[in-house]
């Protein structure tokens, strides 16, 4: 059975959402939906970019991930199909599969969507998620040739997904991205991080623990951090939104330095 994932910043009130998913069924049957999200914030590529790039490898190979996230709808920006690392990737040229470009790199080959006798005929200038991505996934899940879909390119857009700078004496990351919780997390990975190491935070030392429930009850809006289950670091405060205790942004600068303190927080 064809997996096909939805990945949009439609919210929950309206029906687009369903639209999509009527044309899928409607082209196959078969096939099974997965809601990824469709809580992005509005018009935020980035995040949508991030957000697909953290779990898209969890499906099995083969699934069809159909992002849209689209601001440029009706505008001259291409819709594409990808394939990159044995998944397919349905959507705008606007960046949003950059994290996906980054991952697999040599592994990706991108096309241009120009068949449109598998578009709607009542496609819209407003809603390509609906007459364009959906029709174009749900024939790539029947098997349709993805080099009959369009015209393969080499200039499609990508934007800056940050990758931290190593070198012997510090790193420099960022907060990438902030979860539903607030918990902040960086582009810092696991695997560069001393073991015995201490955050420093405002002036504050940060400890390292293994999982959530390890944090101090009796010192509430305490910051702690740990490698959360993408590998990567984590700033959070038990049972709280560190986020807004600490008033974090995406993009905020966070330093490593490895001597005297192993590792240096600095928001």
């Amino acid at each position: 059975m064809s997996v096909i994932t939805l990945l949009t910043d439609f919210g929950r009130q309206d029906s687009f959402t369903a639209q999509m998913k009527g044309v899928i069924l409607t082209i196959n049957s078969a096939c099974r939906i997965i809601d990824i999200t469709h809580e992005i914030d509005s018009f935020n590529i980035k995040k949508a970019a991030i957000t697909l790039g953290f779990c898209y490898k969890y499906f099995p190979t083969g699934t069809i991930n159909v992002a849209v996230v689209d601001p440029g709808v009706g505008s001259n920006r291409r819709g594409i199909v990808a394939a990159a690392g044995g998944y397919y990737f349905v959507g705008p040229d606007n960046g949003i599969f950059s994290y996906i470009y980054q991952d697999c790199k040599d592994e990706v080959s991108v096309y241009h969507l120009t068949n449109n006798e598998i578009f709607l005929s009542n496609d819209s200038s407003t809603f390509h998620g609906r007459d364009v991505f959906a029709p174009v996934a749900a024939h790539l899940s029947k098997g349709f040739p993805i080099d009959k879909l369009g015209i393969k390119i080499n200039d499609y857009i990508k934007i800056n997904i940050p990758k931290p700078q190593i070198n012997k004496e510090i790193i420099k990351g960022e907060i990438l991205y902030i979860d539903h919780f607030g918990n902040a997390i960086t582009n810092i990975e696991g695997k560069y991080i001393p073991k015995k190491a201490t955050v420093t935070f405002n002036g504050m030392d940060i400890k390292i623990i293994n999982y959530y429930g390890q944090a101090d009850s009796d010192t509430p809006y305490a910051p702690y951090a740990l490698i959360n289950s993408s590998g990567l670091l984590e700033l959070f405060i038990k049972n709280g939104h560190f986020a807004q205790e600490y008033l974090i942004t995406e993009g905020q600068p966070v330093e490593i330095a490895k001597e005297f303190i192993p590792y240096h927080v600095q928001l």
